[in-house]
């Protein structure tokens, strides 16, 4: 039986990575102006916060999922090298979810994100 619950388990993790993927795929297309793999914008503080009142408000739109996935959804992005990248850019602005610039990425910041593209 051990092998049944591993098959289990692999096919859920399966799952959960097909939702996170079509999750972002969704925030892309939903907010192009603030997502986008090929070339990703540093995201404003708390954005998950206004990502997660647009799934509470248009659920329908969104792929059937918990609060949970859609957080890991989010991590999944931000942790891509190109986000890491695009956040160390002179001059970097973090944008909203319509894609305005609301504060620049302070050079505190930038060292998080060359600490996290040195373990990519």
């Amino acid at each position: 039986m051990p092998q049944d619950d591993a098959k289990i388990q692999h096919d859920a993790q399966l799952r959960r990575k097909a939702c996170r993927t079509a999750l972002i795929d969704l925030f892309c297309a939903r907010f192009p102006n603030a997502f986008s793999m090929a070339t990703p914008k540093p995201l404003k503080k708390r954005c998950l916060v206004d990502v997660a009142t647009d799934w509470e408000a248009h659920r329908d739109d969104y792929p059937a999922c918990s609060k949970l996935l859609l957080r890991e959804a989010f991590g999944v992005y931000t942790s891509k090298k190109r986000y890491h990248q695009a956040c160390l850019v002179n001059g970097a602005m973090r944008v909203d979810l319509q894609g305005e610039a609301v504060e620049a990425v302070a050079d505190a910041e930038k060292d998080y994100h060359l600490e996290r593209l040195a373990k990519k």
